[in-house]
């Protein structure tokens, strides 16, 4: 399994280009109660204690404060997911994305990282 690092964090920037608003992607301990994770739109990586990546995800909620803080807490009601996740990296992408480019960079960079979590490919695909 891939784990996030000072490569793959490279990667990632470099792959979404001028679409991230961030220059340096930052781990952050996942608060499981109310994750403070102020984006609307963009990725995020959930990672394991060993910063092994589990899973990427999307947002694009401009109606809801704190989107990306919104959705991990939907998926923190799943066990599993609140006893392995234990760190996040958030991807603010810009606001004026329309949803399709979003969901490609999701794309994309789910490729690159080997198709983490809900979006590893399925037998015969």
């Amino acid at each position: 399994m891939m784990r996030w690092s000072p490569t793959v964090s490279r990667a990632v920037v470099d792959l979404l280009g001028d679409d991230l608003i961030i220059n340096h992607p930052q781990v952050r301990p996942l608060q499981k109660h109310t994750p403070a994770l102020l984006h609307h739109v963009g990725l995020y990586i959930a990672l394991s204690l060993a910063h092994e990546i589990l899973y990427l995800g999307m947002t694009e909620r401009l109606h809801v404060p704190s989107a990306t803080g919104a959705r991990l807490c939907e998926h923190l009601t799943e066990s599993e997911k609140y006893d392995n996740w234990t760190a996040v990296v958030e991807l603010p992408l810009r606001e004026d994305l329309a949803r399709h480019q979003v969901q490609r960079h999701e794309s994309r960079v789910g490729v690159l990282l080997g198709r983490p979590g809900g979006h590893q490919r399925r037998a015969g695909r």
